[in-house]
This record gives structure tokens, sequence and C-alpha cells, in this order.
């Protein structure tokens, strides 16, 4: 597929069935990302945070004051100690030599864990997940319907540093840039790793475990963008119609989906802004050679069979 001159495009793969229980068409007619629970991804620990709940006196002793500030009460450092102290007699923490652990409470993980929550945090995030390569075979088998949907072309914003989708909240017109996260790929086991809340760097590695996958996935080549759910309205956002400039024909695509997805282009996007282009490869074999342009759109789907 050919590329202009300093072009970053980024691509989802996108199943179309008949019943559309993917939602496919009507987001592409409605401009629209959604955001999917990492609950429903094949990788069980995706997005799960792990947290080190212990420290010594004096950071505990400090937490407790920042927490009872919060809530408009005073309270001296000596005061926070005493806390401390009461808790340690009543179950609420152990101690190992200079180190208080906070002792967790089962009944309350097990309610965060039914309300969707991964690991320990506190509210539970939103993924819209993307590649850097349109021409996987295992991600037009897994996430198209075995060749048989589309791949969304985007070209997002890119910064000195980072790349940024342009979308605009469900809630009204104004346009903000969401960061597009490039994923790590680590051992499956270095997930289970805890970050320690009294440590200076936490949120940075929450924020970098949220973008980190096993090696297993290391052929979905991701990119993410991340919201919590209560950022979002019905796990949505919508993105400037400029940024999405082509769309990749499946090899067994039917003649009624690509039929679907053109109108709905023309339908609901400026003229001649969406290139359609077609897969060069074949199903049998696995491979895909390339993405050519389709010069007559009508002409390729009466040729589909």
């Amino acid at each position: 597929m050919t590329y202009t001159k300093d072009e970053t495009l980024v691509f989802q793969y996108r199943a179309i069935s008949k019943s559309d229980d993917n939602h496919t068409i009507e987001n592409l007619a409605l401009k629209q990302l959604y955001f999917s629970d990492p609950a429903t991804f094949k990788d069980p620990d995706d997005c799960k945070v792990w947290l080190d709940e212990s420290g010594t006196e004096d950071q505990w002793a400090n937490l407790i004051m920042i927490n009872r500030k919060a809530r408009m009460v005073d309270c001296t450092q000596d005061e926070a100690k005493q806390l401390l102290t009461d808790y340690l007699e009543r179950g609420y923490f152990t101690k190992d030599g200079d180190i208080y652990t906070l002792v967790r409470n089962e009944r309350y993980d097990k309610e965060r864990a039914r309300n969707g929550y991964r690991g320990d945090l506190t509210a539970s995030p939103r993924v819209c997940c993307f590649s850097n390569t349109c021409s996987s075979v295992s991600m037009w088998e897994e996430h198209a319907d075995n060749h048989r949907g589309i791949c969304l072309c985007y070209s997002p914003i890119k910064s000195t540093n980072t790349n940024y989708m342009h979308i605009s909240t469900s809630l009204g017109t104004s346009r903000i840039e969401s960061e597009l996260y490039n994923v790590y790929y680590v051992l499956a086991s270095s997930l289970k790793d805890k970050i320690n809340i009294f440590d200076e760097q936490a949120a940075r590695k929450i924020c970098k475990r949220l973008r980190t996958k096993a090696d297993d996935y290391q052929y979905e080549r991701e990119y993410r963008i991340i919201h919590f759910e209560n950022e979002l309205k019905n796990d949505i956002l919508n993105y400037w119609e400029g940024d999405l400039k082509r769309i990749i024909f499946g090899l067994g695509i039917d003649p009624e989906d690509a039929e679907l997805v053109y109108e709905t282009v023309k339908n609901h996007y400026p003229p001649n802004t969406v290139n359609f282009y077609r897969s060069i490869g074949t199903i049998e074999d696995r491979v895909i050679i390339d993405h050519n342009p389709i010069s007559n759109i009508d002409k390729y789907i009466r040729n589909l069979v």
C-alpha cells in the first residue's frame, strides 16, 4: 500500500455481521470509536494493576494525614501515628520489622471484581485498540471475521514524542487530543509484579502497566487509547471525520457487506475523503501480499463472488 510522504497510519480490524452485533456500520456512520472493557480481552491480565500496600510508619502517617485533610479533618503526625497503632491493634494492618502492610478485605476485593475493576484499580479502564500493521493475517482472522471484514485506516496527528488521534467527546463538538500509546510486550509472569503505593514513580508505573501486554500478543503490534469508564458516555468517543483516510476490504468480504460499507461512507463522509483498498493475497495460504487502491468501487463490488 502506497503511503504519502511523512504519513503515519494506524489500523482497526473490524467484523461486519448481518445483525451488526459488532456495531461496525453504526460506529462508521456516526464516526465513533468504541472503548472496550479489558475484562472481555483474550488476555485475562490485560490492564490489571496490582499494588503493594506496604510502608514505614512515617509513610503511612503522612498518607493518613493527607486523607484526613481531604475530608477537612485536622490531624497532626503524632495523631496519625496513634491512629496507625490503633489500626494495627484492630487487625487492619500487619507489621514486620518497621514495615506496616494493609490487610486486604476479601469481601471488598470480591465486590470490586464483580463491578469490573482490574486488579487493584479503583476505576475501570476502557481501551480503544489499534495496530501499526494492516497486513497481519492473525488480526484479519481474529478481529475481521476471517478476512470477511474490513480494516479502518486512521491518520493520527504526529507530535514530537507521541501520536495523537483527533477526537471529540460525545457530549459536545470541542476537539481534544487523546494520546495514542504504544503497547509494550513483556514476559507474562512480570504482569503480576506489584507496584508499591509509596513509590515516587507509582503513577507513571501504573500508566505504563495499562499499556503493557504479555509477549504472546506481540503479533498485534498494538497502539491504544485509554480512558476510564467515568470519562466516557456509553464507552464512546467521536473521531474527527478527516482522520479516517482509508478502508481496506478483506480477502473474503461479501459483496453485500462491501456495498454496505461503501454506501455508509458515501452517505456520512465528505466526497473523496475516504479511499477504498482491496487486499491482495490468498486466504488458503494465509498470505497478504499488499493492499491496492480501488479505482472503480462499483466494478469491484460487482466482481466480488
